[in-house]
């Protein structure tokens, strides 16, 4: 414990290791990637999962921790629902996970949508989730659905299958209450090109979960 304290003291704890070629939102910034249907059309998916389990009227009230820094959606559930919600440092993967002093505050309800793939660390990051968590709150989240190699985005760390994403979580002390797959790739993007025909025809599509507490 003492050498991951001493790793930890020696890093930039929360600063993004920048990627001058990460594209997506970041590059258009939020305001321009809200205009695009593709991401649009995710999160009203992503609010349709949401919204089989709770009420907007409890979302407005609720402490809501979405992980990530803040992002379209962050600014979408505020616009759109009147939905606020607090956001993490960018680092998920390493530095914000592992530092205890993150975890000082437990939350109604935490949001960790298409983050999974991406990180190096996901067992800390679920288990950083479930310290987060209140006693009777409940995280959503998604992930891509595990698809061929070739059109894994260059960003993606790994994929998943729905079974891995269930033992991840009862390794983190949670269990999956629901679990929902949904496309979410228009079959008019099939025009623009050979990868996107494969996503528009099968492979794009979102896992969805509902996380609670194990019991």
């Amino acid at each position: 414990m003492e050498l991951l304290e001493e790793i930890i003291s020696s890093r930039r704890v929360g600063y993004r290791r920048t990627d001058p070629n990460r594209g997506g939102w970041e590059d258009m910034g939020i305001e321009k990637a809200l205009q695009q249907p593709s991401l649009l059309l995710r999160y009203k998916k992503t609010m349709q999962f949401i919204l089989q389990s709770t009420e907007i009227e409890v979302l407005q009230k609720a402490k809501i921790l979405d992980t990530g820094e803040f992002n379209p959606l962050s600014q979408w559930l505020k616009d759109k629902y009147n939905i606020h919600v607090n956001n993490t440092d960018p680092d998920l993967d390493f530095d914000y996970a592992y530092n205890e002093k993150n975890i000082t505050e437990k939350y109604d309800f935490i949001f960790a949508f298409e983050i999974l793939e991406h990180l190096m660390n996901p067992l800390v990051f679920v288990e950083f989730l479930n310290r987060s968590l209140k006693d009777d709150g409940r995280i959503f989240m998604s992930t891509p659905f595990s698809r061929p190699r070739f059109l894994w985005s260059k960003y993606h760390f790994t994929e998943y299958f729905p079974d891995k994403i269930e033992i991840l979580a009862n390794k983190a002390g949670l269990q999956v209450k629901r679990y929902a797959v949904k496309k979410v790739y228009a079959y008019r993007s099939a025009l623009m090109g050979i990868r996107p025909i494969f996503r528009a025809l099968r492979f794009e599509r979102i896992m969805f979960f509902e996380m609670e507490k194990m019991r």
